[in-house]
């Protein structure tokens, strides 16, 4: 197929990311946006100089200028543009978590693998070099067998800042911290180490901000291969630490880390072993173009790329709306054990391919 034809539906992340990132693959084209208003779509396409706006989304997946949807609205909406596009025989690509509960998630998974329509979630964070540098670390074994993971992700977003009257502050709509940052780190974790196989979590809201869903999620858990970990993540944190992995082996340890306020840029990988007792730097994050306003675009642009290919071979590629599926059941998994106060809870083992 030439010229894929794409519609973008939602106009947040959609004209930050999705939009410039398609835009950067020649094998599409984007023509059409979608928003909640025909004003705001309107906008949006003046300013990418896109052929038609549409005020409702219904209109766009229904489009025949439209062969493919990328979907970046709120998580309780996903379920529905997702089977529409699938139903009307057009590729999916949708943003993270894929929905609110798990039920919508599995009837999601279950209509793509009927349709056998070539369908991608939006898990951008292993398409970064240094993310993948750090899988290439871990294989070779240089620091031994591992002991245990933690992963910190602690900053203050935009929205809380600001208070802002936004969807990521409702539960019902899929808010919260831990649909936010969790569902990319239960992701990356097991793309890095394998499946999960428990989850105890306690999830915690500031005072300060009444109506807020979580802002804090404490999570630990294991692995089926026996190393234990532990998560500590927040939307609230004023001049929080950023994102630091660790891993902890017997012969050192590694860290990845990124304080800038863009998700994408600013890791480094630092190695530390038994026997110098001091840190070396492995690598560094590219600068991902300095032209580009946002680092999420190059890594979806290598989604993109990935998604490009499944459509034009019809070779199947990850993450899929399975591994969303996957990711979606550990988030269920991890507000059962809050709802538990913590308990332990434990997962369905999947072993999920790499991409």
């Amino acid at each position: 197929m030439a010229g894929i034809r794409v519609g973008i539906v939602g106009v947040g992340f959609g004209q930050q990311v999705l939009i410039p990132a398609f835009q950067s693959v020649p094998k599409f084209t984007v023509t059409a946006v979608a928003a909640s208003s025909a004003h705001r779509a309107e906008r949006v396409r003046e300013l990418f100089g896109l052929r038609i706006a549409y005020g409702d989304w219904r209109a766009l997946v229904d489009s025949n200028l439209v062969d493919v949807v990328a979907v970046a609205v709120p998580p309780v909406m996903q379920p529905m543009v997702i089977r529409a596009a699938i139903i009307a025989g057009k590729p999916i690509f949708c943003e993270k978590p894929v929905a609110v509960d798990v039920s919508d998630a599995v009837a999601a998974c279950e209509l793509a693998d009927m349709s056998d329509l070539p369908n991608m979630v939006d898990f951008w964070l292993p398409e970064l070099p240094v993310w993948q540098r750090v899988g290439d670390i871990l294989l070779t074994g240089e620091i031994g067998p591992i002991r245990h993971i933690t992963v910190q992700w602690n900053l203050e977003t935009f929205n809380v800042l600001q208070q802002n009257d936004s969807w990521k502050r409702l539960p019902e709509q899929g808010g919260g911290v831990l649909n936010g940052f969790v569902s990319h780190v239960l992701h990356y974790l097991e793309w890095l180490f394998g499946p999960i196989d428990g989850i105890g979590c306690m999830l915690h809201r500031a005072p300060d901000l009444p109506g807020w869903v979580e802002t804090l999620a404490l999570i630990n858990g294991r692995f089926v291969m026996g190393a234990p970990f532990s998560i500590c993540a927040s939307n609230h944190a004023v001049h929080g630490n950023g994102h630091r992995l660790e891993v902890h082996g017997r012969d050192g340890s590694l860290v990845l880390e990124n304080s800038d306020n863009d998700h994408a840029r600013g890791f480094t990988i630092r190695i530390g072993d038994r026997r110098s007792r001091i840190w070396r730097v492995a690598a560094a994050s590219d600068d991902l173009s300095v032209n580009s306003v946002d680092g999420r675009i190059m890594p979806v642009s290598a989604l993109v790329c990935r998604f490009a290919e499944w459509i034009e071979s019809g070779r199947s590629s990850v993450p899929s709306l399975k591994q969303g599926l996957r990711v979606q059941t550990l988030l269920d998994v991890a507000r059962v054990s809050d709802a538990e106060k913590g308990t332990m809870c434990f997962t369905p083992n999947l072993v999920l391919s790499k991409n």
